[in-house]
């Protein structure tokens, strides 16, 4: 049993749904890959292959992830039920590992990629709705959530973002400032 492969068979979505809620709740906390398989004790690369689809994850992969996520299984395969909030998820996760003698959870207060941290917090916030530049993202970050990141590597990630379409930057400013894309504006200034 530990062997059984979940179908991505188009009339089972099993494995396919799986993945998606193992995406989203590793979404929810800004974990990297890395963080999601150390967590979870899988080894390197494992983690990336299942969510991308080029391996079928197996019960025993996905009783690891469940089990770092500390959700109950019946939760975790009701797709139906709504996901956690990072808060309470956070919450869930270190009471599950505490109970279990673990500190495999430390992953999740570790510092977000700033690229997933744009994507699914900042982009949410007023922060790009004017002009932005890497110094001022750095300083937000650093006093509104305590992550310290670099000038210089803030840029190249800003300029990730406007090649994503999330941001767009004016280029005739210095240093290079960069805002929310307007959907209903598709010029740059």
């Amino acid at each position: 049993m530990n062997n059984l492969k979940l179908s991505a068979h188009p009339q089972n979505g099993l494995n396919d749904a799986a993945v998606k809620k193992l995406k989203d709740l590793r979404n929810i906390l800004l974990l990297s890959f890395s963080q999601v398989e150390r967590g979870a004790r899988l080894k390197k690369n494992t983690y990336s292959k299942i969510e991308s689809g080029s391996i079928l994850s197996n019960l025993n992969t996905i009783g690891s992830l469940i089990n770092f996520y500390g959700i109950e299984y019946h939760d975790f395969f009701n797709f139906e039920k709504e996901l956690p909030d990072e808060k309470t998820l956070r919450r869930k996760i270190e009471a599950y590992h505490k109970r279990h003698n673990s500190s495999d959870y430390k992953v999740i207060y570790e510092q977000p990629d700033l690229i997933e941290f744009i994507e699914f917090r900042l982009l949410k916030t007023s922060l790009f709705a004017d002009w932005v530049t890497a110094e001022q993202l750095v300083t937000y970050c650093k006093g509104n959530h305590k992550y310290d990141y670099i000038v210089s590597s803030a840029r190249n990630t800003l300029n990730n973002a406007v090649k994503k379409g999330w941001l767009v930057v004016d280029d005739k400013a210095k240093p290079k400032r960069y805002k929310r894309k307007d959907e209903g504006n598709k010029s740059r200034p």
